[in-house]
């Protein structure tokens, strides 16, 4: 298998897989919805935002300067640099992911009760630290499958993940719910927490098993960790950054609700709503997207170590349009059927009109992301998290000053402020950079005017089925 077709299986595999497990994590979430209602899913999203930012500081770049340092290694052909890196990355990744667990367990109290506001989730953050060293664990062999190009390998663990977290997550909920929305709360984390432990079990014997045949060619000896430090500690101090604004910002939602007139209750099952019911819908079909934009960042560390410019050129340009050809599609889609998404997905016609709301947006969320991978492939990659602290910190700007004055509103007006900035930066770094050549007509209009065309006419079938339906009734 050449190359290209081999970039092309992995990143249909991944995009295959991710699909299934996007679509299993929709459904699932959909059944922690019908049990904990609203206002639980926020108090969820609430303890996800801490639990993001325990996330970052475990994993602490390990992701990205791994598979640079596997993809260069690779590209040189030299086994004895990439064991070498991935020796550093586990140390590195086990170091960091314990200092995370502590971190957040010692300070889950305060992290609970005075930056959250809600003390129900003070054992779920608590429990959650666990996991935080196993997903830094895991975060390295995924870097290894996608440097060595085995990304079916990193789709088994997650599809373990996701298996077990289902499963512990349904036994323990059954139990729990009758001790009410804490104790309900408590075994959705924990059944989290059993997922990640899992996936790692899974991951590391996959990794243990790819590598058994190449250790045994090749000899180690201590060296440097300039390289791995280098990448890594600059995004680790960028990400903490970014990070730790987006959950400011999201702990500012609910109370920015409170503060323009809403009972807590109901500031809490807005913040669900649109955090845990409509922009999971809307970034799903990104999913297919991020199979092909995470094998991007190999391909353009290669030939950036190699300096060829024309294959830069060439695959950036590519990957921009279908960008925008794809995610065109998706918004269309979105725009269109958003109200029965969301009715079908959670039985609630609010969700439906933010997935609506949100739809134009698409291109932008997308786009961007497929730049940021670009760059990173392009040692770029403190660049992407310096614009990507800036869209925080206005993020959080905004959400203090409007949220309190304009509500729901005021919190749409910031995510459209934000993703627009982001993109802009990004887009404007990459063209640059890299000879851009953008089909506007081929790669967004002409395939907005027939996704709008098709879409619509299959709405009003699908509508004049059901009304028919309902007659012969």
């Amino acid at each position: 298998m050449n190359k290209k077709m081999q970039f092309i299986f992995n990143g249909m595999l991944l995009a295959c897989s991710s699909l299934l497990l996007r679509l299993t994590g929709l459904g699932f979430s959909a059944y922690i919805t019908q049990h904990l209602g609203a206002e639980g899913t926020g108090l969820i999203s609430l303890v996800n935002t801490v639990y993001g930012f325990g996330i970052t500081v475990a994993v602490s770049g390990i992701f990205l300067a791994c598979i640079r340092l596997c993809a260069a290694a690779l590209a040189k052909k030299d086994s004895f640099a990439l064991f070498t890196a991935l020796q550093k990355s586990f140390l590195y990744a086990a170091f960091f992911g314990f200092i995370a667990m502590g971190l957040l367990s010692s300070f889950s109290k305060f992290l609970g009760t005075r930056f959250l506001g809600d003390e129900r989730t003070v054992e779920s953050i608590r429990i959650l630290s666990a996991a935080l060293p196993f997903i830094a664990l895991t975060t390295v062999t995924d870097s290894y499958f996608t440097a060595v190009g085995r990304v079916y390998k990193s789709a088994v663990s997650d599809f373990a993940e996701q298996f077990i977290k289902i499963t512990a997550t349904v036994l323990l909920l059954k139990s729990a719910q009758p001790f009410g929305m804490q104790a309900s709360i408590v075994a959705v984390t924990k059944g989290s927490c059993i997922g990640e432990i899992g996936a790692f079990a899974v991951s590391f014997l996959l990794y243990r098993q790819d590598t058994k045949q190449m250790k045994k060619q090749t000899a180690f000896a201590p060296t440097k960790s300039e390289g791995l430090l280098r990448i890594a500690l600059p995004i680790a101090l960028s990400t903490y950054a970014r990070s730790g604004l987006v959950t400011v910002e999201h702990a500012l939602i609910p109370k920015g609700l409170q503060a323009y007139g809403k009972q807590k209750q109901d500031a809490l099952a807005d913040y669900g709503i649109v955090r845990g019911m409509a922009l999971p819908v809307v970034l799903f079909p990104a999913s297919v997207l991020s199979a092909f934009t995470g094998l991007l960042i190999p391909e353009f560390t290669k030939d950036n170590t190699k300096q060829n410019n024309d294959a830069i050129d060439r695959k950036a340009s590519l990957s921009m349009n279908l960008a925008c050809t794809f995610s065109v599609i998706t918004a269309v889609i979105l725009f269109v059927f958003g109200n029965d998404l969301g009715f079908a997905v959670y039985k609630n016609e609010k969700a439906g009109q933010f997935i609506r709301i949100f739809a134009p947006l698409v291109p932008f969320m997308y786009c961007d992301t497929t730049a940021d991978s670009v760059l990173k492939g392009l040692d770029k990659q403190v660049y992407t998290m310096v614009v990507n602290i800036i869209d925080a910190a206005v993020s959080v700007l905004m959400t203090w000053k409007i949220v309190p004055r304009f509500g729901l509103v005021g919190y749409i007006v910031t995510v459209f402020t934000t993703e627009i900035l982001n993109f802009s930066c990004s887009a404007g770094k990459l063209v640059r950079l890299v000879k851009i050549s953008f089909a506007p007509v081929h790669s967004a209009l002409f395939p907005a005017a027939v996704t709008s065309v098709c879409a619509v006419l299959m709405r009003r079938i699908f509508s004049r089925f059901l009304i028919g339906n309902i007659l012969l009734r």
